[in-house]
């Protein structure tokens, strides 16, 4: 678990500066600071897994002329932690099953043209990199729209009781890793396949359409690779925040 101590630096300032109680003050204000650009940095950057890292990232404690700002990387069962620190791949069924014979995982998704941060990306968009790759960058991003455009056209007609069909989900995507030397696809469907829309009504009278997937994962069967999480490269948000430190606090003590 990162966590950001200034010792030496606060023991600099008590070495010239006989007023404590103005260092406790200025490093009350600064951890403050610390951990309100760790919660921006973060924000800024991440997208799914953004409520679990922020989450994670305790209030600031000040002890005397000791400060300190921590991510609790135990929570989600180390998952902030791989976030952090980076995750080697695995597979889903260890963190998800949790010793029942299957689940039912549900995926939200948000089909609005300008769809982005946490609501989710352009239909379409999660293709981008496999249609670049297969077409060039100006086609492949093309490719990419042109597929957003035609799920959320389907998605939107869709009626009660009605999912999407295969030939409108999407192609399968494809993982860079060979397993049992045979190439294999992340999913054993398109992305958008079997997407429903259903309806709520809002306050003001009117309604507002959510659109979801369903995967069953299950302890046996499934094609081999498949519920295979390929990892979560280092973030390594801490460094951020330790420049943002180094920067800041020469201004604070001015004050």
């Amino acid at each position: 678990m990162p966590k950001l101590y200034l010792h030496d630096f606060v023991g600099m300032v008590r070495a010239v500066v006989p007023n404590y109680t103005k260092i406790q003050q200025n490093l009350v204000r600064l951890m403050a600071q610390t951990r309100a650009e760790w919660i921006r940095v973060s924000k800024d950057r991440l997208l799914s897994t953004q409520r679990a890292y922020v989450s994670s990232i305790l209030p600031e404690i000040v002890d005397e002329y000791v400060g300190s700002v921590t991510l609790d990387g135990s929570t989600g069962n180390g998952f902030v932690d791989g976030i952090e620190w980076g995750m080697k791949p695995w597979d889903l069924r260890t963190t998800i099953l949790k010793g029942r014979p299957f689940v039912r995982v549900p995926f939200d998704y948000n089909i609005s043209k300008d769809a982005s941060g946490v609501n989710g990306q352009i239909p379409g968009s999660a293709y981008g990199p496999m249609m670049i790759a297969q077409f060039g960058q100006a086609k492949g991003m093309q490719e990419a729209e042109a597929l957003g455009n035609a799920v959320r056209a389907a998605a939107k007609a869709l009626k009660r009781g009605q999912s999407l069909s295969a030939d409108k989900g999407g192609p399968l995507l494809r993982t860079k890793q060979m397993i049992q030397r045979q190439e294999q696809s992340w999913h054993s469907t398109g992305i958008y396949t079997r997407m429903q829309r259903g309806t709520r009504k809002t306050g003001a009278g009117g309604t507002v359409s959510s659109y979801k997937t369903y995967r069953t994962i299950s302890a046996i069967g499934g094609e081999p690779g498949s519920w295979h999480h390929p990892g979560l490269s280092p973030r390594k948000f801490h460094l951020d925040v330790l420049a943002f430190i180094e920067r800041e606090a020469p201004k604070i003590w001015e004050t």
